[in-house]
Formats: C-alpha cells, structure tokens, sequence
C-alpha cells in the first residue's frame, strides 16, 4: 500500500513539473492567437502569444511564449526575424503574468500570414536564463482593439 501511494505522489509531481513551463509545443506545434496591439512607444504593434494548447481570444493561457513585432511589421510571408539588440522586437518566456524571462538571441520565421485568419511559422529562442525554445507555430487571428497614441 505504502509503495503505491509514494508512486502516485510522484507521479503527480512529475505532472506538476512538466506543467510548469512552455513545453517545445506538441506535434503539431505551439498554438495561439495573433492580435493588432500597442507598441513600447504607443505604437502599432504586433502580438502573438503560443501555448501548447489553444486558448481563447480573450484569455492568454499561462504558460506561455509572449512576441511582440513593433516595427516592420508582416504584411505577407514568408518574413523572418532575427532577435538583436536593436530590433524592434520582444520574446519572453511567462510562467505567470509576473515571472517572464526574455530572449537573448534567435529567429521567428512567418510560413503563412493571413491578416484577419492567422499566420503559421517557426520558431528558436534563447533565453536570459540559457534555456532554449524552438518549434512550430499556429496562431489564429483574435480581434482585439487597443488604442494607441
């Protein structure tokens, strides 16, 4: 009995763990929503934030992978971008709505970009912490208005 409930508490722990940040995505990739949004600077913007699983228009599902594009915005595919220090472009790993971690160096790269439908892509990313993301991508458009500046 005893050594059936110690592999019953690891097992929910090992489930616990395994949930507690955004995985490579699944087989079929990381899914999403892509959004018009303010920049940093008040800006047009770009948002698209990837799970690994689908989630709402009106709800970002935690974990998740948070990009923000504010300048040279997609308008057709395919469009890659390269994470550098003077790109007008910010990734971060959020395991909840206060604890994001940013990427440091990689690629977001637009396979298909339909403007009101969705886009599907690629994705590789280092973060501050020297943890790797890289997979695929869908994300379905989500009308959502913001006023910029």
């Amino acid at each position: 009995m005893r050594r059936i409930s110690i592999a019953a508490l690891l097992m929910l722990l090992l489930a616990f763990c395994v949930g507690a940040a955004p995985s490579r995505g699944s087989a079929k990739g990381m899914r999403g929503i892509i959004r018009r949004q303010c920049g940093p600077a008040d800006g047009p913007a770009l948002g698209l934030y990837l799970a690994s699983k689908p989630f709402a228009c009106g709800s970002v599902r935690m974990p998740h992978i948070s990009i923000g594009i504010w300048d040279d915005l997609p308008t057709s595919a395919p469009k890659t971008y390269v994470i550098r220090p003077s790109a007008a472009l910010g990734i971060s790993r959020c395991s909840t709505a206060d604890a994001c971690i940013n990427a440091t160096a990689g690629k977001l790269t637009f396979d298909t970009l339909q403007n009101g439908k969705g886009a599907s892509g690629s994705y590789e990313f280092e973060f501050a912490d020297g943890r790797r993301e890289s997979g695929r991508f869908d994300v379905t458009w989500c009308e959502y208005r913001e006023l910029c500046g």
